[in-house]
């Protein structure tokens, strides 16, 4: 059997086998995560071959209709990191409850982002990432009733790429060459669409407040890990659109507009969501400001940002999960932060795990994100030092919000409350709490392990 075949209808397989689970939660999480490393298994286990070519089935190859599925070594190695985390972030869930859907949906829709970076043309890879935008608006959305506001934003905004794409594509395989300028912009605000850049960005926030802790780091961090990646092979397959200094100049322009509103709505969050999600709108500027300076180490420095950003968003996301158990639910514009005053006494290792992931979203020294963070800075600032001092100062304004946020919560409460925000951590919510921390604590003291293996990733571009 061909193992693209096998990666693009195993996980769909699997999350039907995990679907009737999901009434016991922790049970499907296990399941999830072992149907995760399995996969990660059978991907490490391939040996490609690169001879091997034409008929309906070979090694490495699937054909369907003409179109051909390939696993090269690029996408072997990503699709490995990838299923490995997820089975990672499942077995989190197991100690975090998520929605109900959250195993086999996220299962489900790593076969349409797993097809999208092996099939070729990239049209139909635009396809594959609109199946996969419809599943992962479900996942935000879980098993919540009520507004749908959020779902739809993030739906609405990634199927307006597609057709940008495909009429792009189009023009390309007719050779309809004096059409190259509209090329280019059609590829530019598809492009800017897909990865949240201004001023496409409105639905960041909503999806990180009304979503579970850890669907974000399934839609912002995996998911986003391979629409960056097939937006760079488009990139390279298309030289003189990432050569067109029109692209690069506006695609600076939205890295920077993104850059000021996170800085500047980080100081104005009034929720831990909302927080959560204003900061991950700065680590989307960092990237996009990588993207357009077009230096040489651009795809390494991609790399490394939105794996430390993974990275960052599960830190981040269990301690919300954590916290969120303890605290009061606002309407409206009320300070959540101010309404749960004294909450780090209360929950010391679930604040601990929030303000730690949200300083190295931010990308602040002597966290994991500070890896990803100044060789940004760095390559962004050979080409463009005031956006290096943009970046530099949204995240300062960033960390500025976040310490101001965490003032209330530190401050030791009058009287013991009634709402049953009193509920001590658990042991196991205590253990998981600090391997998490001592495992950033490493990623944060050892950068290295970051950096070589994201340069091992982008010199098979």
């Amino acid at each position: 059997m061909a193992i693209p075949f096998l990666l693009l209808a195993g996980p769909i397989v699997l999350a039907l086998i995990l679907l009737p689970l999901r009434r016991w939660p922790q049970v499907a999480s296990l399941a999830g995560a072992a149907a995760a490393w399995l996969l990660a298994i059978i991907v490490a286990g391939q040996e490609l071959d690169p001879l091997a070519s034409g008929g309906m089935l070979t090694g490495d190859t699937w054909s369907l209709y003409g179109r051909s599925f390939t696993l090269t070594e690029q996408s072997q190695l990503l699709l490995l990191t990838v299923y490995v985390l997820m089975g990672a972030i499942f077995l989190l869930s197991t100690f975090l409850p998520q929605s109900t859907i959250f195993v086999p949906v996220s299962l489900a829709v790593l076969s349409p982002l797993s097809g999208a970076l092996m099939v070729q043309p990239f049209v139909v890879g635009a396809v594959l990432l609109l199946i996969a935008a419809g599943g992962l608006a479900l996942l935000v959305q879980g098993s919540r009733a009520g507004s749908t506001l959020a779902a739809l934003r993030y739906l609405t905004l990634a199927a307006l790429a597609t057709p940008l794409l495909l009429s792009a594509g189009w023009m390309l395989e007719s050779d309809q060459f004096q059409f190259l300028n509209n090329v280019t912009l059609l590829i530019l605000v598809a492009i800017l669409l897909l990865t949240a850049s201004f001023p496409f960005q409105v639905w960041v926030a909503p999806v990180v407040g009304e979503s579970t802790s850890l669907a974000p780091t399934v839609v912002f961090g995996v998911g986003q890990l391979l629409v960056v990646v097939f937006c760079l092979n488009l990139l390279i397959e298309q030289p003189f659109v990432y050569g067109n200094a029109q692209f690069q100049a506006v695609v600076s322009g939205s890295a920077t507009v993104t850059l000021i509103l996170a800085g500047l709505l980080a100081m104005t969050a009034r929720s831990f969501g909302h927080l959560l999600g204003y900061l991950l709108l700065l680590s989307i500027g960092a990237v996009g400001a990588v993207l357009g300076s077009g230096g040489s180490a651009v795809v390494s420095v991609t790399l490394s940002l939105l794996i430390l950003r993974i990275i960052s968003l599960v830190i981040a996301g269990s301690g919300l999960a954590m916290v969120r158990v303890r605290t009061l639910s606002v309407e409206g514009g009320v300070n959540q932060f101010e309404v749960n005053r004294g909450l780090a006494w209360r929950a010391p290792l679930g604040t601990g795990l929030f303000v730690f992931g949200c300083l190295s979203l931010a990308g602040l020294p002597l966290t994991p994100g500070f890896a990803g963070t100044w060789p940004a800075v760095v390559l962004i600032g050979e080409q463009s030092p005031w956006l290096a001092v943009i970046l530099i100062l949204a995240i300062a304004a960033g960390a500025f919000g976040l310490l101001r946020r965490l003032i209330p919560l530190l401050a030791r409460p009058d009287q013991e409350s009634d709402f049953g925000a009193d509920l001590p951590e658990g042991k196991s919510e205590k253990v998981v709490a600090v391997v998490i921390l001592v495992l950033g604590a490493i990623l944060a003291f050892f950068p290295q392990l970051i950096h070589t293996f994201s340069e091992s990733l982008a010199n098979l571009f």
